[in-house]
């Protein structure tokens, strides 16, 4: 990317039967734009992107009949990329699926290794960036973990005052 010393945009690869395969390495933060007029067969983001460069990578995808695997930690909560990967699981036809994989799935991980870096983080953020869990009332409005202020549902007698308020 720009403003990266000796990094590549591309590199071209000979391939073992003939012909030449293509690496481009593009970023999201640039836009939607940058992704516009090529055909692609493979793309691998390793962060959540914007909806708008999701469904441009997407429309890159068509007349390769391509496949793209997306990679990132779930910071921004249950957002409507991860709840239409969600539905897309219920549906065997959608050609979307999601895989939650947790650090405790990564054999290259040492159960020492995820002790210290549980030990490293605040609870609030533990389901997501070592379970694979969006993050739902935490983070940077909820500096704790949900689970300290839920409990399970039951009826509320007639006689309470009912309150929702959300404090920044």
């Amino acid at each position: 990317g720009k403003g990266m010393v000796d990094a590549f945009s591309e590199v071209r690869l000979k391939r073992k039967g003939g012909g030449t395969a293509t690496i481009i390495f593009k970023s999201s933060k640039a836009g939607r734009k940058v992704f516009q007029g090529t055909t692609i067969d493979l793309i691998v983001m390793d962060e959540e992107p914007p909806e708008d460069v999701f469904l441009e990578c997407v429309t890159r995808l068509i007349t390769s009949g391509g496949h793209m695997l997306l990679a990132f930690t779930p910071l921004q909560g249950l957002t409507k990329m991860i709840q239409s990967f969600e539905e897309a699981n219920k549906d065997p036809g959608d050609m979307k699926k999601y895989i939650r994989v947790a650090q405790y799935d990564c054999p290259h991980f040492t159960q020492q290794m995820l002790d210290d870096y549980a030990a490293s983080i605040p609870d609030w953020a533990k389901d997501a960036r070592i379970r694979g869990i969006p993050m739902l009332g935490s983070g940077a409005i909820y500096q704790f973990d949900v689970n300290q202020v839920t409990c399970d549902s039951f009826p509320i007698p007639d006689d309470w005052y009912v309150w929702y308020g959300l404090l920044s």
